[in-house]
């Protein structure tokens, strides 16, 4: 799973608008669009490319992200606004 939301990730990058960093320190997070988590991300600590209709969120660890529940409907909607 943590390869397939990564390479999700690179995929999306291609045609993606950018407005910042994403500083990761914990290396557990997920990302929220339109105020509902959409999407998990297991990343090495480092800065990395922030999508600009997205926030991001670091959690502590692995278990806490587990805690995430995802909303299918704002990730359908925030593929819809990137046109995939």
């Amino acid at each position: 799973m943590n390869k397939a939301i990564i390479l999700f990730f690179i995929m999306m990058t291609a045609t993606l608008c950018y407005a910042g960093t994403l500083v990761v320190k914990t290396g557990y997070g997920y990302y929220k669009y339109q105020g509902q988590p959409i999407m998990m991300y297991e990343f090495p600590p480092g800065n990395y490319t922030l999508e600009s209709s997205l926030e991001a969120v670091e959690v502590a660890d692995r278990s806490a992200l587990d805690l995430v529940q995802l909303n299918s409907q704002a990730m359908n909607a925030y593929q819809h606004s990137i046109g995939k």
